[in-house]
């Protein structure tokens, strides 16, 4: 018999008897942890703190917004999109392709 919570060996498919004074300190608990409460209502108060401001990504161009307002059965939400940031390297990949782009449009109106 354990000396702590009081339970036979082998107990694993007999019922659990009720001791008393484990229930005595359960019902003690239950009334006490009223103060521990108000701990943890300050923590998550200083947490909502943290998170006013939304992430952000690093990949994109803040200064391209579109906003666009959609609304549904009364209901409106506003939809902002970014463009993504292009890095030096892309640009000049980028317009020496619309260059080649341009060079077929012109051949295909030649003929």
């Amino acid at each position: 018999k354990c000396l702590m919570c009081d339970v036979r060996k082998g107990t694993s498919t007999r019922k659990p008897r009720i001791n008393p004074q484990l229930v005595a300190q359960q019902v003690a608990s239950q009334y006490l942890p009223a103060t521990s409460n108000q701990k943890r209502e300050k923590k998550d108060k200083k947490s909502m703190k943290k998170r006013r401001h939304p992430p952000r990504l690093k990949n994109v161009d803040r200064s391209s917004a579109q906003t666009r307002e959609v609304t549904v059965n009364s209901v409106t939400v506003v939809i902002t999109e970014y463009k993504p940031k292009i890095k030096s390297a892309e640009t000049i990949s980028s317009s020496s392709s619309s260059d080649h782009g341009s060079q077929s449009e012109s051949s295909m109106d030649a003929r």
